[in-house]
C-alpha cells in the first residue's frame, strides 16, 4: 500500500514537472516586444541612419517575429518601385535595431 501512494505521488510530481518544462519554453517563446514597439524602435533607427528622401520613400510592407532568432524584422517597401526594399531587424532581448539592405 505504501509503495503504491509512493508510485502515485512521483507519477503526479513527474506530470508538474512536465507541465512546467512545457509552460516555460512556451513563454521564452512569446515575444517581450509588441508589434508596435518594434515597429517604433524600427522607425527610430530609419530616420536616424538613413537619408530624408529614402524615410519619405519606403513604407512599413510588413512586420514579423522569429522566435529562433529572438528578434522581430520589419519589412519597408519603396512607395514608387515595388522592387526596392529593405528590412530593419530589432532585437527582442536588447531592442537593438540592425538595417539590412540587398
Amino acid at each position: 500500500m505504501v509503495a503504491r501512494i509512493t508510485r502515485l505521488r512521483l507519477l503526479r510530481g513527474c506530470c508538474v514537472g512536465a507541465f512546467f518544462l512545457f509552460l516555460s519554453t512556451a513563454i521564452a517563446a512569446t515575444p517581450h516586444l509588441s508589434r508596435s514597439e518594434a515597429v517604433r524602435i524600427a522607425n527610430a533607427r530609419v530616420r536616424k541612419d538613413m537619408p530624408k528622401d529614402y524615410v519619405r520613400e519606403f513604407r512599413i510592407h510588413f512586420a514579423r517575429y522569429f522566435p529562433e532568432e529572438h528578434a522581430w524584422t520589419v519589412n519597408y517597401r519603396s512607395v514608387k518601385h515595388s522592387f526596392r526594399v529593405f528590412s530593419v531587424q530589432v532585437s527582442d532581448t536588447t531592442r537593438e535595431a540592425t538595417i539590412w539592405m540587398p
